[in-house]
């Protein structure tokens, strides 16, 4: 299998020494979700939680770098493109207004894809929607979503 690409190798390198505050060169897995979110991916709690099951098999509570590399090498997972993840969202906007309804994204969010626990939908929303409209720019969310992630080329 291929390893991470350079440059995000690089980024795992620097979150993770900003993690390690101690330099002890170990970090407890209560920080694995944080840290691989830190880095652009979008696991679910559900998948941070089977991250922990791996990365911790012999139960210590910490993880190393190399442990860190190796967990992010199996479940890399490309960003999408945002143009795509947009022309997605235009199949709940039959009008072609560039919104969409929270509700409507949140019954998408739990029920298609990787579905999504309930609160991870909150949380989503209050970023998609932080003024509570209860309309969402999806372009505006997605471009917003897409400056949080590492861009692979």
């Amino acid at each position: 299998m291929p390893g991470l690409p350079k440059d995000v190798q690089e980024e795992v390198k620097e979150c993770y020494d900003l993690f390690d505050r101690t330099g002890s060169g170990k970090i407890g897995v209560d920080m694995l979700g944080k840290i691989v979110r830190s880095v652009g991916q979008t696991p679910s709690n559900a998948e941070v939680a089977d991250f922990i099951k791996e990365i911790d098999s012999d139960s210590t509570g910490t993880f190393d770098y190399a442990s860190l590399v190796a967990l992010l090498e199996r479940h890399w997972k490309q960003p999408a493109d945002p143009e795509q993840v947009i022309e997605a969202f235009k199949i709940f906007d039959p009008d072609g207004t560039g919104k969409i309804s929270a509700s409507e994204m949140s019954t998408v969010m739990t029920n298609l894809g990787e579905k999504l626990t309930a609160e991870e939908v909150k949380a989503m929303l209050a970023e998609a929607d932080p003024s509570n409209t209860g309309k969402i720019d999806y372009a505006e969310f997605v471009k917003k979503m897409a400056q949080q992630t590492i861009k692979i080329n």
